[in-house]
């Protein structure tokens, strides 16, 4: 290898040029171009015609297939339907009780009422022994339907305690292990039970005393006839 010697000047590159791109003979790409798009629609109308088929097809075998609105509501419905009837019975049950009990009061109200009016008539009797007395058919009515109201609710009283009696005695022996303790309270149970008792009598006898009042104050509404 020689040494050259001097000022030297570097030789440029030749550079290789891409080639030049030549026009489509008689527009070949166009024609392609369009034979695709032509292709593409083609397959979407077959596509789309196949899923028009398939759907005729769900709705002549189910009509409700696509109705996924209406489905979706009915099938809500059916699960809320139990739960609401489940709502409403408490609900109308306890405002039946709320009517029977208005009732009732509403019943010992007027029986009071009426207790007052005789007392306050059975003072002035004296006064007037020659008075004839006139109760109208549709009053009269009214005291025997409420006699017979009575009658009903002194006989439910009775079959209640009837059943406390029953419950009472079916844990007697259950009281009476738990009186031989007495870490369990037991001198409180008997202090409750004695309680309990003279409570029961008590009750007993202000209802024989409620019935001999009534039977007086039904004897002094009813009508003497002449």
């Amino acid at each position: 290898m020689t040494k050259k010697y001097g000022l030297q000047l570097m030789k440029r590159q030749s550079s290789v040029r891409p080639p030049l791109r030549t026009a489509p003979l008689f527009g070949q790409d166009e024609d392609n171009d369009v034979d695709m798009e032509i292709s593409r629609q083609a397959s979407k109308t077959k596509g789309l015609k196949r899923i028009e088929e398939q759907h005729k097809k769900a709705l002549e075998e189910d009509p409700c297939a696509y109705a996924y609105d209406e489905v979706y509501d009915q099938l809500k419905k059916e699960a809320y339907l139990p739960r609401m009837h489940d709502c409403e019975e408490p609900k109308s049950r306890y405002a039946q009780l709320l009517r029977k009990q208005a009732d009732r009061r509403q019943k010992e109200r007027e029986i009071v009422y009426e207790r007052k009016l005789a007392k306050e008539r059975a003072k002035d009797q004296h006064l007037f022994p020659d008075q004839v007395k006139i109760v109208t058919g549709a009053y009269k009515r009214k005291l025997e339907e409420r006699e017979q109201w009575l009658s009903q609710e002194r006989l439910l009283e009775l079959l209640e305690e009837k059943d406390d009696v029953t419950k009472k005695t079916d844990l007697s022996d259950f009281y009476f292990n738990i009186g031989k303790n007495v870490t369990f309270g037991a001198r409180d149970i008997n202090a409750r039970e004695a309680k309990r008792f003279k409570e029961q009598k008590r009750r007993e006898e202000l209802g024989k005393e409620d019935t001999r009042e009534e039977k007086k104050t039904y004897s002094l509404l009813l009508p003497q006839y002449v």
